[in-house]
């Protein structure tokens, strides 16, 4: 019960990710009504889970910090889905070359927000750079978004050099303390 607003956030990503596969373009906007419904589930599922509590031995564990939150994720991520509507469906509608679809934008918005939902609830360096990565992973083809704007794709991988650099950064730290404390927790 603890992580049912990550996994209906996962599940909506790759909701998403499918329908828009298979949608004519006529249809497209359903994924921003489907992306919408998803993080509203969220939200719902959130109030319905209690404020304290541990799982994994220990490693995932929600507490009144991590429910505000993620309140707050989910509630960003509704703002910005229902924001981008409007310019991403322009976008495509006058087939604006090099964009990508608003599926791929949507997936990768929800997968941030998961990502960062995962983040407050990490009580174990493992799970903590894990999620650390899964809410960054998805900004950098974010940040690229625009295929054809050399501006973008130069955002894209300075974004990933620098991701890089700083998650060499992190696991040789958390390797060091894992050294000098012998836990991960």
């Amino acid at each position: 019960m603890l992580m049912l607003p990550e996994i209906l956030v996962i599940v909506t990503a790759m909701s998403v990710l499918v329908v828009d596969l298979f949608l004519p373009e006529r249809l497209r906007r359903a994924v921003s009504w489907l992306s919408l419904a998803g993080l509203a589930a969220a939200a719902a599922a959130l109030f319905a889970t209690p404020m304290n509590g541990a799982m994994l031995g220990g490693q995932f564990s929600m507490d009144a910090v991590a429910w505000w939150f993620k309140l707050f994720f989910v509630f960003s991520g509704l703002f910005t889905v229902a924001l981008s509507m409007d310019l991403l469906h322009g976008l495509t509608a006058h087939r604006m070359r090099g964009v990508g679809s608003p599926g791929e934008y949507y997936t990768v918005l929800l997968f941030t927000i998961c990502g960062m939902m995962y983040l407050v609830s990490a009580r174990d360096m493992v799970l903590l750079y894990v999620s650390l990565e899964l809410a960054t992973i998805p900004l950098f083809a974010l940040a690229a978004w625009r295929r054809e704007d050399v501006r973008s794709g130069e955002a894209g991988l300075k974004y990933v050099i620098i991701g890089a650099l700083a998650s060499a950064f992190i696991l040789y730290g958390l390797g060091l303390l894992y050294g000098l404390t012998g836990q991960i927790g």
